[in-house]
């Protein structure tokens, strides 16, 4: 027989419902998190990684990751491995246009620094424009994978131990 969501939360003792996300320069979006919590403990973890290739829709990956968290509950188990080499063989062209010093100066302090991280020979070609200056390079689609791999190995996990500052902080 199937639960409501209310029921869930009543049998479990869930008091909490929180999300963040991880964004970074290169990628905005990486992936985003749902808490289901006691007063004690994370009940229900999920989460929900955006592609490179998706148009970033914070509905959908909340939405993704509280039935991911609810999931976890009910069934009282981890599901869902996330697979760091998938799609490593897949690769998409990302661009980006510096019309200001302020622009030039993030992408060579901040997105630089972060494709140096995954490649250190990664080419990246650079034109120049009356108006403005192009950077590109091939970008692998596992990308967001391997950054959410190295915190989590599930989607759907239940009672997992805190990984990141926001599940630490969740209990102070």
């Amino acid at each position: 027989m199937k639960q409501s969501v209310d029921e869930v939360f009543n049998n479990n003792n869930i008091a909490t419902v929180k999300f963040y996300y991880h964004k970074t320069p290169l990628a905005n979006n990486i992936f985003t998190v749902c808490l289901l919590a006691n007063e004690t403990q994370i009940i229900g973890r999920g989460v929900s990684i955006c592609s490179l290739k998706d148009t970033y829709n914070k509905t959908k990956g909340r939405n993704k990751a509280f039935g991911r968290a609810l999931h976890a509950v009910i069934h009282h188990k981890n599901d869902w491995k996330i697979k760091s080499e998938s799609r490593e063989e897949e690769f998409m062209i990302k661009t980006f246009k510096c019309r200001t010093e302020e622009q030039k100066d993030n992408f060579t302090n901040n997105i630089t620094q972060e494709l140096l991280t995954i490649n250190p020979n990664l080419p990246i070609t650079v034109q120049e424009h009356k108006k403005y200056v192009e950077y590109s390079f091939k970008l692998s689609l596992n990308y967001p994978m391997i950054l959410t791999h190295k915190l989590f190995k599930y989607k759907s996990s239940y009672k997992p131990n805190p990984v990141t500052r926001e599940e630490i902080d969740l209990f102070k």
